[in-house]
């Protein structure tokens, strides 16, 4: 499961920014395999370059993950304590944290023999202010084993599509996240945005 988990974030943080407003699928379809051979032709095994790597697929990420809405999301009702400025930096450190988390598992893994057929692309209902949204899903076959996997994208004209949410096998990331962070609610925001950054640096 973690390796499908990592193999889905790397895939797609690797996308450069999207082409349109209406073509969310076929952006995928048509990013994914180069990406994937990159992948595969990159030597994850060498602990030199490991930290080059991962620097590199972490900005590139950034082109394609709406890591404030999934920092929001993560947090739930704890967003509406933060203040302006700690909700960059609880972004900031938490997009770094997530990304670290599943690209330190890169490390000797192998790509080869992945492949991903898409299904449909159902429009969601659009956010408050009229962001439209969108599901695409995909399975991911590895190694004889075949894997659901839900893209939550939403986009706009200057921006294009982000994802902001990804559901494996049913269950999403922040959903996931929301309930970590659910069961904290004695803890301030200075103290969550502390516990990131110790992280960070072990």
């Amino acid at each position: 499961m973690k390796r499908i988990i990592t193999v889905v974030f790397i895939v797609f943080g690797l996308v450069m920014p999207a082409l349109g407003l209406d073509s969310p699928g076929i952006f995928l379809r048509q990013e994914v395999d180069d990406i994937l051979s990159l992948l595969q032709d990159t030597d994850l095994s060498s602990n030199g370059d490991q930290a080059k790597i991962e620097e590199e697929l972490y900005h590139r990420a950034q082109g394609l993950f709406d890591f404030r809405t999934l920092s929001m999301g993560a947090l739930g009702v704890h967003w509406r304590r933060f203040s302006k400025d700690q909700k960059k930096e609880f972004t900031h450190y938490f997009s770094r944290l997530v990304a670290h988390t599943y690209f330190s598992r890169m490390n000797g893994k192998s790509f080869n023999g992945i492949t991903i057929d898409y299904g449909e692309t159902r429009l969601l209902a659009p956010t408050r202010s009229g962001t439209r949204r969108v599901d695409i899903h995909t399975e991911i076959h590895h190694e004889g084993v075949v894997t659901p996997v839900d893209y939550r994208m939403m986009g706009t004209p200057e921006k294009g599509w982000r994802i902001y949410d990804v559901r494996i096998e049913g269950v999403s990331m922040v959903a996931n996240y929301r309930e970590q962070y659910r069961k904290r609610f004695r803890e301030t925001p200075d103290e969550l945005i502390a516990e990131l950054k110790e992280k960070l640096e072990k």
